[in-house]
């Protein structure tokens, strides 16, 4: 009574609290003051607690407000506050693993983009060589074509470069990223483009 006096709470008598309990979902103990719940109220509320069940009682006091009888009763899951710790303890290893993999897994992006940027020489290189051959061709229809002709002819060569790049612009990226941009370097060669680096 003198806890309620001061909480927003209702006191209630030995017969009140057996029909609290019956109406309970969940029960709570904290007072820490010596009082204890015996297995009396909790029979009373619930006669089905005197058989194997898990109706919850979570007991938050230090020194424990509920009586060995009560503890004992085979439909009772008594919730002390060390359970509540530990999965506390848990909740947060939890948390603080995802949080470790957010991390992980943006690091993990930033440097094969970093890795990725390794092929930009080699990938600038290729699309130069590419352009020259490409300008040195609509000249040689400039030279003897028509404007409009050339025109179209123009339009479909630096088309075509573009979709013929594509591929080799995409496969060097990967292949820096996954440390493998020599072997990138190395085709190019194989194509005669030198790549200064």
């Amino acid at each position: 009574e003198r806890f309620a006096a001061h909480h927003d709470v209702v006191p209630l008598d030995d017969d009140g609290l057996a029909g609290a309990v019956a109406e309970a979902e969940l029960v709570v103990t904290c007072s820490g003051n010596g009082a204890v719940l015996g297995a009396g109220p909790l029979l009373a509320g619930r006669p089905e607690l005197a058989a194997p069940g898990a109706f919850p009682v979570l007991d938050l006091s230090l020194g424990g407000d509920l009586t060995e009888e009560a503890r004992a009763l085979p439909g009772v899951r008594v919730i002390g506050l060390e359970e509540v710790r530990d999965r506390a303890d848990e909740t947060q290893r939890e948390v603080i693993e995802q949080a470790q993999q957010v991390v992980d897994e943006g690091v993990a992006r930033h440097l094969a983009k970093e890795r990725s940027r390794g092929a930009d020489p080699a990938i600038a290189a290729m699309r130069a060589e590419v352009g020259v051959l490409v300008d040195r061709e609509i000249a040689r229809v400039r030279a003897r074509e028509s404007e409009e002709v050339c025109a179209a002819v123009e339009r479909s060569l630096r088309h075509l470069a573009g979709v013929m790049l594509h591929t080799p612009t995409v496969r060097g990226n990967q292949l820096a990223e996954e440390g493998r941009g020599e072997e990138f370097f190395a085709a190019l060669t194989l194509l005669g483009i030198e790549v200064d680096r």
